[in-house]
């Protein structure tokens, strides 16, 4: 369930590249990979924020010691140096601890934030994919048949999750198995580290300023994402939806025959009057509805984009797409659709995300929503968190809308329920 929060908002979130350290078993060196990895960043000069995210037992206040601040270009949070006195904390105090540590991250403003999580999948986990928005997942394992399991185990998570798993550090390498096995897994090796018991003792000469030397790939690695980040902004503000454009440009290239393909969108801007020229022209099915989409629905849908790659939508008709039904009110996470085609005028369309893939949906069949209208459809019953991310209407809701409203409302029909039972079996495998 989603809850009211502190959380970065999507401009935030995409003005940085956010990667989690993830292994599915404790003591495979998670912690001195990222710390290696974050020294490394730092000194090719960039700010990174380090999140100690294993609240119970954190570790990395032993390798960066007391202060927050532990070099111009590192920063860290920990309840390490939060609780440090305490044994036990409180969910109040996680809760505490992640609301003051997202604050932390705004006014720093890092150019990359690396979060060292503790083992297997937790509820620790889970809070910080749905309010930090993360970028990818790093595994580090070890070369034997324990390790990798856990990683065919867990990666399924990452990827219903939308997180892309940017590859593997196989670490104390020398064990049962070799890197070629870890290679099998699917996942690029980014690194391998060699097994060194010297290398990691906190108080037996380990500092952050002499970093593990076989991280170059993992290295370039992360610094591409950043320029994937960089280049998202960049292409979405000069995307073929130019608020630019002017009617006056359209119609001067329509009246004169220079471009024959002229009449289609460009913006919600021009959208009402080359909607209105498409329609003159008579070249269209009469009953294409693609015509009644709204300029207010297509700024609507775009605008619901414009800090970020992904927004939720709420279907606003029940329909079947394929084999996937879509049901009235649900609510899901959608990305927009960036290839430039000119089918359907050149209308722009999500791609809404459900267990069976994604779905194309236009902005007439879709109205952006806010965590905040979520949170208050979940708390009056309306929908339910599924495990594809999605919040499906409940039954009783369904049963209540049909009852008052009958088929008259944006199409809720007689086999509702048979769909929605369909569409529970796909959200929840």
């Amino acid at each position: 369930m989603i809850k009211t929060q502190v959380k970065l908002t999507n401009k935030q979130l995409n003005s940085f590249v956010s990667l989690m350290v993830y292994s599915g078993k404790g003591g495979v060196g998670k912690s001195t990979t990222t710390i290696s990895l974050v020294t490394r960043l730092a000194q090719s000069g960039k700010r990174v924020y380090v999140l100690d995210g294993d609240v119970n037992s954190p570790s990395l206040p032993v390798f960066l010691g007391k202060k927050a601040q532990v070099t111009p270009n590192i920063r860290f949070a920990s309840t390490g140096l939060k609780f440090g006195s305490f044994i036990h904390l409180q969910k109040t105090m996680i809760t505490e601890f992640i609301n003051d540590t997202l604050r932390d991250i705004k006014e720093y403003k890092p150019d990359i934030l690396i979060i060292d999580t503790p083992p297997s999948i937790t509820d620790v986990h889970m809070a910080l994919i749905k309010r930090l928005a993360l970028s990818s997942v790093l595994f580090v394992t070890q070369p034997n048949e324990l390790s990798m399991t856990d990683v065919k185990r867990t990666a399924g998570f990452f990827e219903i999750n939308k997180i892309g798993v940017i590859g593997i550090v196989s670490n104390m390498t020398g064990g049962q198995l070799g890197n070629d096995d870890v290679s099998q897994l699917g996942y690029p090796v980014l690194a391998e580290i060699p097994f060194d018991t010297e290398r990691f003792k906190a108080g037996n000469g380990f500092k952050p300023e002499t970093p593990i030397p076989e991280m170059d790939n993992l290295v370039a690695k992360v610094l591409s994402l950043e320029e994937v980040e960089q280049k998202f902004a960049s292409d979405f503000t000069s995307s073929r939806y130019n608020n630019n454009i002017t009617m006056d440009e359209i119609l001067s290239q329509y009246r004169n025959g220079q471009n024959p393909q002229v009449l289609k969108f460009y913006n919600p801007e021009t959208w009402d009057e080359v909607r209105d020229l498409i329609l003159d022209s008579g070249a269209i099915h009469m009953n294409d509805r693609r015509l009644d989409t709204t300029p207010e629905q297509t700024k609507a849908m775009l605008d619901a984009f414009k800090n970020g790659r992904q927004a939720y939508f709420r279907i606003n008709r029940q329909q079947s797409i394929g084999c996937v039904p879509l049901m009235f009110t649900e609510i899901g996470l959608a990305s927009l659709v960036e290839e430039h085609s000119d089918s359907y005028y050149g209308l722009p369309r999500i791609a809404y995300q459900t267990a069976a893939g994604a779905v194309t949906l236009f902005p007439d069949e879709v109205v952006p929503t806010s965590y905040d209208e979520i949170q208050e459809f979940v708390n009056e019953g309306m929908v339910k968190e599924t495990l594809d991310q999605r919040f499906l209407p409940t039954k009783e809701s369904m049963e209540y809308l049909h009852n008052m409203y009958g088929g008259n409302l944006s199409g809720i029909y007689d086999d509702w329920e048979d769909q929605l039972t369909k569409a529970l079996e796909i959200a929840n495998g």
